[in-house]
């Protein structure tokens, strides 16, 4: 049922309930003015008998005044009796004639009236043409007492009639009043009920309704788009609470995509400022790296080699430790010519066959050493992990000698592996010693970007040409990865 149909419901029922409170008071109302009515007519009939029974008595005194004193002035009572009395007695039968109990006794007492008005006129007669004598004899037969007796009579009869009807319509007049008090009361608590039942179920049809579509409007304004409007029905309202609905849930899916969107660009963001700052690590590594590629060519002794590494390799890698050890002239030792950090897990100096980055010419990266071959020259007990970095300087091969004492010489013009890096000028009396890096490390501390930037910035400066089809670039890129994935390895 629609909010139309509800209210023409709501006020045809308010009408419903309105005319037959109106109908059942107008009869009320009428019930007690013909009850009033009846009782003035019953009243006014008693006033009428009563009327008539003095016109008679009227007349038989203006008759005995007559009678004792001959004199025509007595008789102007008798005279307007004869006037009054058929108006009377005509009114009098008018009145009765809607009550049936009074019929006879009306008509009785108008054949008594006029018998006795006959009766007085005769003695009148007597008495002014014989005189009071025989006027007197007349009168002594009792004729003109037992009419008026019989009078009296037939009027005390119509009286009481007249007034048990008149007590009759009182009572009724009181249960008419009381039934119109009932009545209006009752009408009032009805039209009372069925308006408060009707507000009732508007406040259920409507207000509720647009309540709740109120509350939403105005969560959603709050920015709350978890609660949906419970629908009943199949209204205008209740269209309308679907259709709120709908536009929160469309809401909704808005703000997870928008919030789901920002989170991308927040992530976004992040990765970008992260990129940045790497690149911008990166950047500081390389140009370290130019500038002690720049002074590297310069040193004139081991001392002055020794100097530049210890100085600029710490700012290049800020988080790891390592050494740098020499190749001696015989190739059978590699002795320690610097440090940075205070590395731990090596001695000074130790031979070639005891670095497995030497025996394989790459780099050995170990992130954790109890998962792994450690090399023989690291001490385990004291590191996490730890990488040995081959380098070669003058196209010297830094791997050892094979087993004979020859050394492998299929390496010493070109490196094998891209992540072997070689300087051509390591300075003055170093032009045929090789050197490689042993660096003990705690890869819960590494820096990757450093790590990258230094390895791919000595590459990108000092790489030797390569394998033909391999280009300085390629060769850079591998270093990359690889440390990439070291730096992966041993984060925890």
């Amino acid at each position: 049922m629609t909010v139309a149909a509800r209210l023409w419901f709501s006020a045809i029922l308010i009408l419903v309930v309105l005319t037959a409170k109106t109908a059942v008071v107008f009869w009320v109302v009428s019930e007690r003015d013909q009850i009033t009515s009846e009782r003035a007519l019953a009243r006014q009939t008693l006033i009428q008998s009563a009327n008539v029974l003095a016109i008679l008595v009227n007349a038989e005194t203006g008759q005995r005044g007559y009678l004792l004193t001959g004199l025509d002035r007595y008789l102007a009572p008798y005279n307007r009796a004869i006037s009054d009395l058929p108006a009377a007695l005509k009114t009098l039968h008018a009145s009765a004639a809607t009550m049936p109990a009074l019929g006879d006794r009306v008509s009785r007492l108008s054949e008594i009236s006029q018998a006795k008005m006959t009766e007085l006129a005769a003695t009148i007669a007597v008495r002014r043409e014989q005189g009071i004598a025989a006027a007197e004899k007349i009168v002594e037969t009792d004729r003109g007492k037992d009419s008026m007796d019989d009078a009296r009579g037939v009027a005390g009869e119509i009286e009481s009639v007249l007034l048990a009807e008149i007590e009759e319509r009182d009572s009724e007049q009181r249960r008419a009043r009381q039934l119109l008090f009932i009545s209006v009361i009752a009408g009032a608590a009805v039209v009372a009920f069925f308006v408060i039942a009707t507000n009732a179920l508007l406040y259920r049809w409507a207000a509720l309704p647009l309540r709740a579509i109120g509350q939403g409007i105005a969560r959603i304004a709050a920015g709350d788009l978890t609660q949906n409007i419970v629908v009943r029905g199949r209204d205008e309202l209740s269209l309308l609470a679907r259709a709120f609905n709908s536009m929160t849930a469309d809401l909704r899916a808005e703000r997870a995509n928008r919030v789901q969107a920002e989170a991308d660009v927040a992530r976004s963001d992040a990765a970008l400022k992260a990129h940045g700052q790497e690149l911008e690590r990166y950047s500081q590594t390389v140009a370290l790296l130019g500038r002690m590629a720049n002074r590297l060519p310069s040193c004139t002794d081991e001392a002055e080699f020794i100097e530049v590494i210890q100085r600029y390799v710490p700012q290049i890698i800020p988080t790891m430790p390592g050494i740098l050890y020499a190749l001696s002239n015989s190739q059978t030792v590699l002795r320690q010519i610097a440090d940075w950090r205070d590395p731990k897990g090596s001695g000074t100096e130790f031979a070639p066959q005891e670095c497995w980055g030497l025996r394989r010419g790459q780099p050995h990266i170990i992130a954790d050493v109890s998962t792994d071959v450690v090399c023989p020259h690291v001490h385990a007990g004291g590191i996490v992990g730890y990488c040995c970095l081959p380098l070669v300087a003058q196209g010297g091969n830094c791997r050892p000698p094979l087993p004979g004492g020859r050394a492998d010489t299929r390496h010493r013009r070109r490196p094998r592996h891209s992540n072997i890096v070689g300087d051509d000028r390591l300075g003055a009396g170093q032009s045929s010693s090789a050197r490689t890096v042993a660096q003990s490390v705690d890869p819960r501390s590494a820096d990757r970007p450093v790590q990258s930037a230094l390895f791919g910035g000595i590459a990108g400066a000092r790489m030797r040409a390569g394998r033909p089809r391999e280009t300085a670039a390629q060769r850079r890129d591998g270093r990359y990865r690889s440390f990439q994935a070291f730096q992966r390895r041993v984060r925890p």
